[in-house]
């Protein structure tokens, strides 16, 4: 398993956003034994799609991309090229070795019909009225407009009866919908957000995430004549001043997990109430007013906004809870050992679900299987 401050450099790098220290760091650590099968178990799984091209001469390519850095250094050239330089020479590594520890010809497996998530929701307006919101179909009210892949409601206050809309979001799906005060939020596959079509000036500007995930970066009090932003999920209170966070409370879980990625947040449950600092996560129970506070990295949790599965030694069970709300699919284990068994890595969501189950049935050691039929997964 990777420490904490080199499993943060990597999210960074696969990120795009790792400095030339942090990537000289990682560049270290790659050719160092011990770090070496961990970090090449976590990484995107583009590098073992780039392999099916035979042809390339990826040892060539290293050394010339080598030549390109120590010219560099020369010249003393601007750290953006040293940057990119050093990037480079991390993929290709990585590609090398799983060149020689996997074979090419295990990553073809035949496609299914499974499709990989989209842009897409149904906006439930306040008389009712159902829109399906997706890709090519535009939506325009006098309050609110959409592209098919975002949902922008206007700039206004509101000093009469307060009228509600909800999106709900679909398994298979995920949207952006930014509301009348301008705060921003992601909703993630199976979750549903109410929310008002315009909020009432001097009042506190309350939501509700009925069930599902969400990100929020909320805008700030200051900018709203001091009224707070209050955010309902179940019994669970959150009340913000202006800051960054993820919510996930799924249908199918007894608990609610905020993550703090900016600012700072109250949870309130019942009579219990804990302040959440950057990088924190609570962790509140359906039938209980207790509030549990734990360190985390908050990067990892809201890699789903940036496009990413980020899975640091996660039981299968819990990838698979994952995956099968992106790619809308039913998952069966023909046995429950198979469910404890741990897997990393950060891949993108972009990718299809074959590609991503056969990372893992390769890194396995033959400790798993999967097979795809329609939109059923079954692992053996």
């Amino acid at each position: 398993m990777l420490n904490s401050k080199l499993n943060k450099i990597l999210v960074k790098f696969l990120n795009g956003e790792a400095d030339s220290k942090e990537l000289q760091k990682l560049d270290l650590a790659l050719k160092n034994k011990v770090n070496a099968p961990s970090i090449y178990n976590y990484v995107r799984i583009e590098f073992l799609i780039s392999l099916c091209m035979l042809d390339n001469d990826l040892d060539s390519k290293k050394k010339s991309i080598k030549r390109k850095v120590r010219l560099a250094e020369k010249k003393s050239m601007i750290k953006n090229f040293k940057r990119i330089a050093i990037a480079a020479s991390i993929l290709l590594v990585m590609g090398l070795y799983f060149n020689r520890q996997y074979r090419t010809e295990a990553l073809i497996t035949p496609k299914s019909n499974i499709k990989i998530g989209a842009d897409k929701a149904t906006l439930t307006l306040e008389d009712g009225q159902k829109i399906l919101l997706e890709k090519g179909k535009s939506f325009d009210k006098d309050y609110a407009s959409s592209n098919g892949e975002h949902l922008i409601y206007d700039d206004v206050s509101d000093d009469g009866e307060i009228r509600y809309n909800s999106l709900k979001i679909p398994r298979g799906g995920e949207f952006f919908v930014q509301l009348a005060d301008g705060t921003k939020v992601w909703l993630n596959s199976e979750s549903e957000l109410r929310y008002p079509v315009s909020f009432k000036i001097g009042e506190p500007r309350k939501v509700e995430l009925v069930y599902g995930e969400a990100y929020l970066e909320v805008s700030s009090s200051t900018d709203n004549e001091g009224a707070p932003f209050l955010v309902m999920t179940g019994n669970q209170q959150i009340k913000v001043l202006g800051t960054e966070f993820n919510i996930e409370a799924y249908k199918n879980t007894k608990e609610i997990l905020t993550t703090l990625a900016g600012g700072k947040i109250r949870i309130r449950k019942g009579i219990s109430a804990k302040d959440l600092l950057p990088n924190e996560q609570s962790k509140t129970e359906l039938e209980s007013n207790t509030i549990e506070i734990y360190p985390v990295d908050a990067s990892k949790e809201i890699a789903w906004v940036k496009g990413l599965f980020n899975f640091d030694e996660e039981p299968l069970s819990e990838i698979m809870e994952t995956l099968s709300r992106w790619y809308n699919v039913e998952v069966f284990f023909n046995s429950p050992k198979l469910k404890s068994i741990k897997f990393s890595g950060v891949l993108e969501r972009t990718n299809s679900i074959e590609d991503i189950l056969k990372l893992f049935e390769t890194t396995s050691g033959g400790e798993v299987a999967f097979k795809t039929k329609n939109n059923v997964v079954i692992i053996e």
